[in-house]
Order: C-alpha cells, then structure tokens, then sequence
C-alpha cells in the first residue's frame, strides 16, 4: 500500500498538533484539520496534510512500497482500484451516487480519476 488513508494521515497529525479531544476522535481527518485551521489558519492546515501526506507516502516507497518497479502512476492507479473496491470508501459511494455533476474543493485529483474509471 503506498498511502495508509486519511486515518492514518489525521492520527499523525492530531499527534503533531496536540489535538485535544479524545482518542477515537483522532482518526477523524476532518476534525483534525478543523482544530489546525482553527488553532492556525486554514492554509496551514492545508500544508500539514500535503506535507504529512508526502511524508508517509516517501517513506513506504524508502521501504519498498515501490518494488517490481512500480511507478507513481501504477500506485495511484492501484489505489483508485482498492477504493472502488471498497463498498464503504467514500469515494465508491460518490461513484454509486446517480449524479452526472460533482462539485469538489479538493486539490487532489483521485476523487477525479476514481468517478472516471468507474464510470
């Protein structure tokens, strides 16, 4: 797996930014950025999380997440697999919706190219 989910990605920062709720709330990647913006500014919130995001995804390609050659493009193109595969990812609900239009604030394009393969 090259990335291990929003999960990981919000306890990581909840972690680094000593979220004050509880435990179970840790995982919550909106919460998490909420109290950042909140604390901060939005834009460092946004930062944290490419940052963050960079971060874990550079070190499991230092421990092999990237072996057989494998390329970026390959990575991505596995993980949009396993999320439409997974009947309780949010971005295979979206894609299950019967709606022809989303409206997305994300910068990231996986929401994207996920509704486009599985269409």
């Amino acid at each position: 797996m090259l990335f291990g989910g929003t999960r990981e990605l919000a306890n990581s920062l909840a972690e680094q930014n000593a979220f004050p709720l509880a435990s179970h709330e840790h995982t919550d990647l909106a919460k998490v950025t909420q109290y950042i913006s909140t604390k901060q500014d939005r834009t460092t919130a946004l930062e944290a999380v490419e940052e963050e995001f960079q971060r874990q995804v550079s070190e499991r390609l230092r421990n092999g997440a990237n072996r057989d050659g494998e390329t970026p493009d390959t990575l991505l193109e596995q993980a949009i697999q396993r999320s439409l595969s997974d009947p309780e990812h949010p971005y295979r609900i979206l894609a299950d919706l019967p709606a022809s239009i989303y409206l997305n604030a994300s910068y990231e394009k996986m929401l994207y190219r996920s509704l486009k393969e599985s269409r």
